[in-house]
């Protein structure tokens, strides 16, 4: 009855006052999908699998319209790993249009950058860490205002959002929590018998301390180039260790989150090439706001070329991209931090697809200076009557003292039905 209530109230909510809106009015659009993780290996007093029932449903108006609106809600349900329970909101507003100018209000999912997979421009919606290997679908969307003007091949896109919004980390009882030397806890600690906990504290909702972004994107003859700002908050804490409890009849260790301010200065580029290559990349300059716990600024930057060839009825797509992170201060970031997994690295990803229905995609990630790396082959099967079936391997190899060699026993399987509508 609650998911009930939940999908269909944004669509009553949206039509309410307007008694003219009829049926023909409405498109419905969804996701049914089926997912099932499984690891090589256990690990006592951690969720070990995943066995999880997905339903997303989308209302909107149709396309074409002066006046269109959106709804977006999912439900999901996971046996193993009760804390992914929920029923949520994805997204839900609406716009108009006077001509060359669109304006929307309500909660949005917002992408900017050129790049595959790692866009350092795009720092408007927070995304969902809990499972680090699982981010695609994760982004949460955000409450504001977009302003977005048309001109001949330029445009200018503007987002106000009134209070912030956060991202989430994994959770103690993840295999993805990490290690206490990732974390910088001494371990002398945690074999003195102390408990861990986390005291996240995220940023008040005061409608003074919001976040804007601008971007201006102009299209020229064979590349497109954009600039964009962003003045709001860094979606994730900084964790700084609390051990004032340890003088406690019961020992208990508290990492406390803080949630910095920063700007981001970006640019992006997408270039066509000759034989049917195409350039792109994108650099973030990020500024923290001054007294929070990372005060170092730092610069990412991505590029990557891309190439696709045809084979009669199949194709392949091939994409190959190298990240680099620079601390402008010189300094180590911390062990554990996902806003830098990929410092000095190469990203590379291959997609086959075979008569519409078969495809074969393998993404993989080397880091240069830490020597660990990601693998991920991916094989997906789509029926005629749109049932998909897709199974995967996520695979991580590397020293002990890397991130992702810190992840070795995280090796697993996944496989997924998917069936949209």
């Amino acid at each position: 009855m609650r998911a009930i209530l939940y999908i269909g109230f944004p669509a009553l909510l949206l039509l309410a006052g307007n008694p003219t809106f009829s049926q023909t009015n409405i498109e419905i659009n969804g996701r049914l999908q089926y997912d099932h993780i499984s690891y090589f290996d256990e690990m006592p007093n951690k969720v070990n699998s995943r066995n999880e029932g997905f339903l997303q449903v989308e209302f909107h108006s149709p396309k074409g319209q002066s006046t269109q609106w959106k709804a977006v809600t999912e439900v999901r349900e996971d046996l193993s790993d009760k804390s992914r329970n929920r029923v949520w909101m994805d997204e839900l507003w609406m716009k108009q249009s006077f001509g060359k100018l669109d304006i929307t209000a309500g909660k949005q999912l917002i992408s900017w950058g050129t790049a595959d997979g790692m866009n350092p421009v795009n720092n408007i919606n927070p995304i969902d860490y809990s499972d680090l290997l699982d981010t695609d679908d994760e982004r949460i969307g955000v409450y504001g205002l977009r302003t977005q003007l048309f001109l001949n091949a330029f445009d200018i896109d503007l987002f106000w959002s009134p209070v912030p919004a956060t991202g989430k980390l994994p959770m103690l009882t993840s295999r993805w929590f990490p290690s206490s030397q990732m974390m910088g806890i001494p371990a002398q600690l945690l074999q003195s018998g102390a408990t861990l906990a986390i005291a996240d504290a995220p940023p008040a909702l005061k409608l003074n301390d919001g976040e804007i972004a601008l971007r201006i994107r102009k299209q020229f003859s064979g590349f497109d180039l954009a600039l964009s700002y962003f003045n709001g908050y860094d979606h994730l804490p900084e964790y700084t260790l609390d051990a004032s409890g340890m003088a406690l009849p019961s020992p208990q260790i508290v990492l406390r989150s803080e949630y910095r301010r920063q700007q981001v200065l970006g640019a992006e580029i997408a270039l066509t090439l000759p034989a049917g290559f195409g350039l792109r990349g994108e650099s973030a300059l990020f500024i923290p706001e001054k007294g929070t716990a990372a005060k170092d600024s730092y610069l990412q930057t991505v590029v990557g070329i891309d190439k696709s060839v045809s084979f009669g009825s199949s194709s392949l797509l091939l994409i190959a991209q190298y990240i680099y992170d620079y601390n402008i201060e010189g300094n180590e970031y911390a062990k554990f931090d996902v806003r830098h997994l990929f410092k000095n690295s190469i990203m590379a990803n291959a997609e086959w697809s075979f008569n519409n229905s078969l495809s074969l995609n393998v993404v993989s990630v080397y880091n240069i200076d830490s020597e660990d790396f990601y693998l991920k082959p991916e094989i997906s099967y789509t029926t005629p009557g749109g049932l998909k079936f897709l199974a995967s391997a996520d695979l991580l190899e590397g020293p002990n003292e890397s991130f992702l060699g810190s992840y070795t026993t995280n090796d697993r399987i996944q496989c997924k039905v998917v069936y949209q509508f």
